[in-house]
């Protein structure tokens, strides 16, 4: 599990983009702002170097930072084997149409991300991120069609080059309040992110796929679990 929340730390150091938004369910009304992640992590890497360990230190201590939240009743709620969130987590995905690539990443389109995220409020699942790619076509170069993309794991008849300028994630202010019902909290921020900034910055742009950061365990098991259902219910 910390492995896997190492990887979801590193993919989120690269996140740029900023947006402010107002939740009126907050404790006081807080503005919460989409930022980048990757500040806390470079805290840790700077201190780690300054006296002189190496990156696998760092990276203990950035283990030990999520840790922390991990014993938030949030996390507890959700890892309640009594409460079976990973089954119904695992029902809800099937709905969906994930498009299949090799970073196990849940890439949809923006219209099921939308749906999903204001699912999974209810279920009381939080979403603490987007990422944001460009579908490149097989045999065409990604200049043609996405300039501005860094690269991405490959699909099936395409591969995704991820925006990072666009990818987004909520702030750890978030956390400090509402830990049980993070989800909402979080999700409609996310959902405001989708619905309105994203379409503006790519101009409606149709090769552009998001896929929502879902704040659970053992999402890579999840996801080749949700394909490997896919592929035998074709």
């Amino acid at each position: 599990m910390a492995a896997h929340l190492i990887r979801q730390a590193e993919h989120h150091r690269r996140r740029r983009y900023s947006l402010a938004y107002t939740n009126s369910n907050a404790c006081d009304n807080a503005v919460y702002t989409l930022q980048p992640r990757y500040a806390q992590i470079q805290f840790y890497e700077q201190n780690a170097f300054k006296r002189g360990y190496d990156m696998s230190t760092a990276n203990d201590q950035w283990a030990k930072y999520i840790k922390q939240k991990q014993s938030t009743p949030y996390w507890t709620r959700i890892t309640n084997p009594d409460l079976h969130y990973k089954e119904h987590l695992f029902d809800l995905l099937l709905t969906y149409r994930i498009l299949e690539n090799s970073s196990h990443e849940y890439i949809m389109y923006p219209h099921d991300a939308i749906r999903l995220v204001c699912e999974l409020e209810r279920m009381g699942i939080a979403v603490i991120g987007i990422t944001v790619w460009c579908s490149v076509p097989d045999g065409v170069h990604s200049r043609d069609c996405c300039p501005e993309g860094q690269g991405g794991p490959k699909g099936k008849g395409e591969w995704f080059n991820e925006y990072v300028h666009l990818g987004s994630c909520v702030p750890d202010s978030i956390f400090e309040y509402g830990e049980f019902d993070l989800a909402t909290k979080s999700n409609p921020l996310v959902k405001e992110y989708l619905d309105t900034q994203l379409l503006v910055e790519t101009r409606g742009n149709d090769r552009i796929r998001v896929s929502p950061d879902i704040y659970f365990p053992g999402l890579d098991d999840l996801y080749l679990q949700v394909i490997s259902h896919s592929h035998a219910g074709s």
